[in-house]
């Protein structure tokens, strides 16, 4: 993680990136994450729902991830598919938001991560129930190990 999420600036910085749709602000936070490269690692963003991603315009998740892979030299894949509608997590307790996000997830492409290093990419993790659920979908379906990075932790 790069920053704090309650710090003022970051959470700024943060909600202009995901929610005013600044998508450069993904270069000045990824340049924060530091990320050591691991051999056959696929870098993969947490993906929006499809009607999220219409709402918004764009993943935020996706965006740090090619800036990662870019600056790590390696591969990124959206290997990863939201198949169920969450609710948006901000007011959840943490058992609310594991009971919303149980099997949100499904792998779109099982061979692309057969004996992979995935480094999942978020904007911000709280609790830890989106990369917990996104984890143990790609473990389910075959990933060697799973790491997991964000911009900020709340």
């Amino acid at each position: 993680m790069a920053f704090p999420y309650a710090h003022p600036i970051v959470t700024a910085l943060v909600n202009a990136f995901k929610f005013d749709a600044i998508r450069e602000i993904s270069s000045i936070l990824a340049e924060y994450l530091v990320i050591p490269k691991i051999e056959n690692m696929l870098i993969a963003p947490i993906p929006l729902h499809p009607k999220r991603l219409r709402e918004r315009g764009f993943n935020q998740s996706l965006c740090l991830a090619e800036e990662i892979a870019s600056r790590l030299e390696t591969d990124y894949t959206e290997v990863l598919t939201r198949r169920k509608e969450t609710k948006q997590q901000a007011k959840m307790s943490r058992e609310q938001r594991y009971e919303n996000l149980r099997n949100a997830f499904a792998i779109n492409d099982r061979q692309a991560i057969l004996g992979k290093s995935i480094l999942l990419v978020d904007d911000v993790i709280t609790t830890g129930a989106t990369i917990r659920e996104a984890a143990q979908t790609l473990r389910r379906e075959g990933a060697k190990e799973i790491w997991a990075s964000a911009a900020a932790q709340g």
